[in-house]
């Protein structure tokens, strides 16, 4: 486990507790069953890492009616510290200028809408499965895209073009919405 200080608290995070952290960040809401601990086996709501980060106040989780599921998402103090930890290891804020291919990751925090979280879970299950189809054809995810930051564009040929990185290869970005 890593100590991780953000501003005057102090968190005891561990490598894939970071990347649960980062996931349900970058997606909102992922459901429990969609997660997985240090061995790859599916998180527990009740013990180690989830417990660990709800007890830190980092993520809740939300009972979804009707169903034996677990709603996963981040408190504004989890995005706080995935935005100062990018800071401290980047020694940049995070971008938020109007151009996608040039900002970064956006981590949310809470959902947008208590009625829409169940909907919200089934985001990240339909990326995994775009997910492997891409990276199966050599693709690399660079980042992901909710419709919350594509609304804040107002034409959608500004969304999709390409363009090339160090390395002279072409990269895709663009936005989906589900």
């Amino acid at each position: 486990m890593s100590l991780v200080r953000e501003r005057d608290r102090e968190y005891t995070v561990r490598r894939s507790a970071s990347r649960t952290l980062s996931l349900v960040g970058s997606f909102r809401v992922i459901s429990s069953r969609d997660l997985s601990d240090h061995d790859g086996r599916p998180l527990d709501p009740r013990r180690g890492d989830l417990r660990h980060l709800r007890e830190q106040g980092l993520v809740r989780t939300i009972p979804i009616d009707g169903r034996r599921d677990i709603a996963v998402v981040l408190t504004q103090r989890g995005r706080d510290l995935l935005a100062s930890h990018r800071r401290d290891r980047d020694g940049r804020s995070p971008g938020r200028g109007p151009s996608l291919h040039h900002s970064r990751q956006q981590f949310y925090a809470e959902p947008k809408k208590a009625r829409e979280v169940e909907h919200d879970m089934q985001v990240y299950r339909a990326y995994e499965r775009e997910a492997a189809r891409l990276q199966e054809r050599g693709a690399r995810i660079e980042r992901v895209v909710l419709d919350y930051e594509l609304k804040r564009f107002r034409s959608l040929p500004s969304l999709a073009h390409s363009r090339s990185n160090v390395k002279g290869q072409r990269s895709m970005v663009f936005g989906v919405h589900f």
